[in-house]
């Protein structure tokens, strides 16, 4: 059976594999999350790395841990976090952006596995799917986020999936629209 830590780990080589297909001239395109240039997500995708490494080493990590930093410390921020991982991990970790309370390593690999997928695919689009074993897990992981969303939420309104694509699902549920999915009202 495949582990988190082994979801997780492929998920991060995915996001290696879209940084390194990057160029400067793609940085300031529009991503798929409403807002945000590839630069803008990329540097997000930083910050993650970097506070998700500091809650894993520590059990906790304060929320300026996870601030965006700039694109060019991706490979840095890459080594952060595996380290993290692979030297002692806290058991417990608190993610101050998602809950007060700390949840089990496995939670929190799970957690940043969605992140990363779904942020790569806010960059490449439907040039990129995750092995099903990553859509697996990434739709679990949204299946269990609420849709009942206000104005300020992290995630866009739900989105309905006409056909029963399991990524597209995951996707939609995450408010995102891949190419078989529509808007519809959230809750």
């Amino acid at each position: 059976m495949t582990t988190f830590t082994e979801l997780h780990r492929r998920a991060l080589t995915d996001a290696d594999d879209m940084i390194d297909e990057l160029t400067s001239a793609m940085m300031p395109n529009a991503s798929r999350c409403v807002g945000w240039t590839i630069e803008d997500l990329v540097c997000h995708m930083v910050g993650q790395n970097f506070g998700f490494a500091a809650a894993i080493a520590d059990g906790d990590a304060d929320r300026s841990a996870y601030r965006a930093r700039s694109h060019t410390l991706w490979d840095e921020s890459r080594i952060a976090l595996t380290t993290a991982i692979d030297g002692n991990p806290a058991g417990e970790v608190r993610l101050v952006e998602i809950r007060e309370e700390a949840i089990p390593l496995d939670a929190v690999l799970a957690i940043h596995t969605l992140d990363l997928a779904v942020h790569v695919w806010d960059a490449l689009g439907d040039a990129y799917r995750p092995s099903p074993d990553i859509v697996d897990l990434v739709l679990a992981q949204a299946e269990r986020i609420p849709t009942d969303r206000g104005d300020d939420a992290v995630f866009g309104p739900v989105r309905d999936v006409e056909d029963g694509d399991a990524w597209y699902r995951a996707l939609g549920l995450l408010g995102r629209s891949g190419q078989t999915s529509r808007a519809t009202t959230a809750g």
